[in-house]
């Protein structure tokens, strides 16, 4: 326990000797990230983020799970909307247009670098000269009241759950306002971790959620909690310690701890998850 670490001379030394100690175990060094994060700051200062919570909130009862990730697209709106797909058809026509691909090419690629970089936008970057404030808005300016509408069930369950609630999303904080602004949650989360908070990563890479972490000043991954609609997502959540809830599905898939198809089911999952952890 890192309660147990005696003082000892500067920082160096202290990391040094929490490392050490969490690999003799042959265990992964959390305690090296939660020692950092919280007695020195010096993965704050490796990565540059501000957090966007403070730590004081207060719960209305005893739980275990203190901070939410939620997944934005195809996650807080349903994918038959539609969106997602419309995204989708602006990625093929901003290559085609602004990086002249030929379009043959096009679907192929945008799979390859979905697969291999975790986005589209992630592949473009390491493979052509493009801005991507310029990408992200050409590929989001979409209508949005045309595919998505409030959701009084989510908008309950958002209001209700008593812990720290945040996006955690591969596209930009604009697309992450105007689509909560339109659903009209945006009053229930504490904040946005969008990918340039990731920069250079992006979900499911561990990385990507190590950084979510920092931004929500939450150095304990058995405290977090991810809800995405990507079985990739949530296993790269569950590889570096996070639980996972896999939104969209039913049946257990290696890679998730529970599934979640209505959302008046999360307090129900939540409490199961928590129940297992006992």
């Amino acid at each position: 326990m890192l309660s147990q670490v005696g003082p000892l001379k500067g920082w160096q030394e202290q990391i040094k000797f929490v490392w050490r100690q969490t690999s003799e175990r042959n265990k992964f060094p959390w305690a090296f990230l939660e020692f950092t994060v919280c007695q020195h700051s010096l993965i704050k200062t490796l990565f540059p983020i501000k957090s966007i919570i403070t730590r004081d909130t207060k719960y209305n009862h005893d739980v275990k799970f203190t901070t939410l990730f939620f997944d934005l697209d195809d996650t807080l709106y349903p994918a038959s909307s539609g969106l997602w797909e419309a995204i989708r058809e602006r990625i093929s026509l901003f290559m085609d247009e602004f990086l002249n691909i030929p379009r043959e090419e096009i679907p192929g690629l945008r799979r390859k670098y979905f697969e291999e970089y975790g986005t589209a936008l992630r592949g473009l970057e390491a493979n052509y000269p493009i801005r991507r404030e310029d990408y992200l808005a050409f590929v989001h300016d979409l209508p949005l009241r045309d595919y998505i509408q409030p959701d009084p069930e989510l908008k309950a369950v958002l209001m209700g759950v008593p812990v720290r609630k945040l996006i955690f999303t591969n596209a930009d904080e604009a697309h992450a306002r105007r689509v909560m602004e339109v659903l009209e949650v945006i009053q229930y989360f504490d904040g946005i971790v969008d990918i340039n908070d990731m920069e250079p990563y992006c979900k499911p890479m561990p990385e990507s959620f190590l950084r979510a972490m920092l931004r929500a000043d939450e150095p304990n991954p058995g405290s977090c909690v991810l809800i995405d609609d990507m079985l990739r997502n949530t296993t790269g959540a569950t590889s570096v310690g996070m639980r996972s809830i896999l939104f969209g599905t039913d049946g257990h898939q290696t890679g998730m701890d529970a599934t979640l198809l209505k959302w008046r089911d999360l307090p129900k999952v939540l409490d199961e998850l928590e129940s297992r952890e006992k």
